[in-house]
């Protein structure tokens, strides 16, 4: 026997024993994060990810999530922008410096009350 006929036998092998069946190929996708455990710190991220590819219900609770945040954001910003719009025009006439004494005298109000 010389060197490619064990390499020949080993394909055959190889073919006998392999199976094309879609859910082999799932059952051993759930069980793939073991193989990035080797690949550094991202293996998390990529189990998450090929995790995220197979799980509709993950990919629908992740995008309404998103979407919740996203407009929480978006509440928050027009609740406070009036706000803001003031902060900026105070700035504006009366400076940084302005700013910080109005802050300073502030505290010191604050300070001075809770002293009583």
């Amino acid at each position: 026997m010389e060197f490619d006929d064990f390499s020949i036998n080993k394909r055959r092998n190889e073919d006998r024993y392999r199976n094309d069946d879609p859910r082999d190929r799932f059952r051993n996708s759930r069980h793939s994060h073991h193989s990035y455990h080797q690949s550094g710190n991202n293996y998390k991220w990529q189990y998450f990810l090929e995790q995220l590819k197979n799980n509709r219900k993950l990919k629908r609770v992740i995008i309404f999530a998103l979407l919740f945040i996203f407009i929480i954001i978006v509440t928050l910003l027009v609740i406070f922008l009036p706000l803001i719009l003031k902060l900026f025009s105070y700035i504006s006439q009366h400076g940084v410096q302005g700013l910080l004494e109005g802050i300073i005298e502030f505290l010191n109000k604050i300070w001075s009350g809770s002293s009583r």
